[in-house]
C-alpha cells in the first residue's frame, strides 16, 4: 500500500504514530509506538515498533465485492537514515512482521472453495516499509 502517517515524540526515544493509506483492498489505518536508540556517533538510528492496523489486504480482480482488509498487530525493526547536511527530513526503512488471525486464511479458503476465486500470489509473512519523513519544527 501507499499512505502517510504522523509521528510525534513525547520522549526523545519514544514516538507515537498514526497513519492512513490505500491498500489493494481499500483504505486502511494504523497506529502504534516507535522505540528508537539515538546514535551520537552515526547517521543511523535503529528502532523497534509495534502497531495495530491493517496487516492483510485481499484484492479480487473483477469482483471488488470480495476485496477486504484485515486488522491486527504488527511488530517491526528498522533504521532511520539521517544526513548531517539535511535537517528537514530523513529516510526510514523497516522490516514488518504482521501477526495475522486465522480469519485471513479462512477468508482465502472460502473464496477459493466456495466462490471459485483463483489466487496467483500467497500472502507474504513479512513486509518492507520504506518512507521519507519530513521534520516539522
Amino acid at each position: 500500500g501507499i499512505g502517510a502517517n504522523v509521528l510525534v515524540y513525547p520522549d526523545k526515544n519514544i514516538g507515537l504514530f498514526g497513519g492512513v493509506g490505500f491498500a489493494l483492498g481499500g483504505i486502511g489505518y494504523n497506529a502504534g509506538a516507535k522505540f528508537r536508540i539515538i546514535s551520537k556517533k552515526h547517521d543511523t538510528d535503529p528502532y523497534a515498533l509495534i502497531m495495530y492496523g491493517y496487516n492483510a489486504a485481499i484484492k479480487v480482480s473483477g469482483a471488488s465485492e470480495y476485496d477486504k482488509l484485515f486488522y491486527g498487530p504488527t511488530i517491526g525493526f528498522g533504521m532511520d537514515f539521517h544526513s548531517k547536511h539535511k535537517k528537514r527530513g530523513y529516510w526510514s526503512m523497516a522490516l514488518l512482521i504482521p501477526i495475522r488471525s486465522s480469519a485471513v486464511n479462512d477468508y482465502i479458503d472460502d473464496l477459493k472453495n466456495n466462490k471459485g476465486v483463483t489466487f496467483n500470489n500467497d500472502l507474504l509473512p513479512i513486509a518492507i516499509s520504506i518512507g521519507y519523513r519530513f521534520v516539522l519544527k
